[in-house]
Parts: structure tokens; sequence; C-alpha cells
């Protein structure tokens, strides 16, 4: 697959990058530059909003035949390696091991850029079909129920929850509802037991039927 390998000016400083389409790649460039992006933060996006992007230059430096895209990022860091630190608008190296990529997501996430971000992104998506559907599947799988069953016993052996349940039957108002439920308890209780009364009585003031033949 053929790699075009660009180089972005801005001001005094560049960004290097890798691409198969120059064009999509600097449209993403652009739509990430802006402040309500999720990749506001990083440098080369920062510096970008600075100086107007109408000022930022970019160019294709040469294009190569790669044969994935852990090659090209290879070719990017050598292009990289070529320019200095001071210089760059690159906040991670082009290559890293699968690891190194995992640390440094975990630093992105711990950002509050990132994490107003994710909790803009989760606001809307759960109001979503799609997500409703997913918890109406998880919700009724029996394993997440019997899980869900053993953490809110766990929870209730707490201080947190004995401290949220007395604060929560102090409301005056789960107060109110708390003695309706006991007057309907009691209500019901009473009038099982006006029928079965009226039973027996019944029963006891039956008279006594006879059977069989009857002789003088």
């Amino acid at each position: 697959m053929l790699y075009y390998f660009y180089k972005i000016t801005v001001a005094n400083q560049i960004y290097i990058g890798s691409t198969t389409d120059p064009k999509d790649r600097w449209r993403i460039h652009i739509s990430s530059s802006k402040e309500t992006s999720s990749q506001a933060h990083l440098k080369r996006y920062v510096a970008m909003r600075k100086i107007g992007i109408d000022n930022c230059i970019f160019e294709i430096l040469y294009e190569i035949e790669c044969t994935d895209f852990n090659e090209a990022r290879k070719y990017e860091q050598i292009e990289i390696n070529r320019n200095s630190k001071e210089l760059l608008l690159n906040d991670l190296p082009a290559y890293c091991s699968p690891e190194d990529r995992k640390e440094s997501q975990k630093e992105i996430k711990k950002t509050d850029k990132w994490k107003e971000y994710h909790k803009e992104y989760s606001k809307e998506y759960h109001k979503t079909d799609k997500w409703k559907e997913y918890q109406k599947d998880y919700n009724s799988r029996p394993d997440v129920r019997e899980r869900q069953k053993e953490r809110q016993k766990e929870y209730q052996k707490t201080d947190k929850w004995k401290e949220y349940k007395k604060e929560y039957n102090s409301r005056p108002e789960n107060k109110e509802r708390a003695r309706e439920r006991y007057a309907k308890k009691k209500l019901k209780s009473q009038t099982q037991l006006i029928p079965n009364e009226a039973n027996e009585l019944a029963v006891s003031t039956v008279p006594f039927a006879p059977t069989g033949n009857l002789t003088n």
C-alpha cells in the first residue's frame, strides 16, 4: 500500500505524520484542532489554534510503498528522528510497542479534557435505542442478575449503605410513604381475617344432615 509522509509547519515548529489519504488526513487535523475536539489538548493542535489554521502549511515529503501500517510507522519515526525535539510538535513516537501505546492512552484518559469529552459522549450515547437495547439484553442475562444480587448483598453490609439508609428513612416524605404502606398492609391483613372468621362461624352453625334411611 502506498503511504504518504507529510509535514505540517506551524510557525517555527513542525509535525511529522503518515497517511494513505493526504486530503482526508489534513481534514481530520483541521477538525481535531477545534477546541471542542477530544484531541484539542495535543501540542500540534494547541499550536495550530494559536496561529490559525490558514497559517499552517501541509506538505507531502515523499511517498513509499509499505507492506502494512507498522512499516509505515517505522519510516515515519526515521523522519521524526532527523529533527530536534524542540522543533517537533509530535506528542508521541510514531512507532512504539503496544505496551507503550496502552500507557500513553492511560495518560490521555487522565486529562480533564478527555474526561469532559467522555462524559458528554456517554450522556448522548445513553439516550440512543442501541444503548437501551443493550442494557435490556445485558440485565436479562442470568449470570449478570446473579452478580448484581451478590454485589447488592455485599454493599448492604457496608457502613456507606447503613448511613444512606438512615438518611433516606429520616426524610419526611419517605416517613409519610412508610406510614401509608404500613396502614395499607394493616388494612389488608384485617380484611383477610374477616372472611375467615365468617367461614368458621358458618361452618359451626350448619345443621347436621344425616345420611342413609331413617327408621321408626
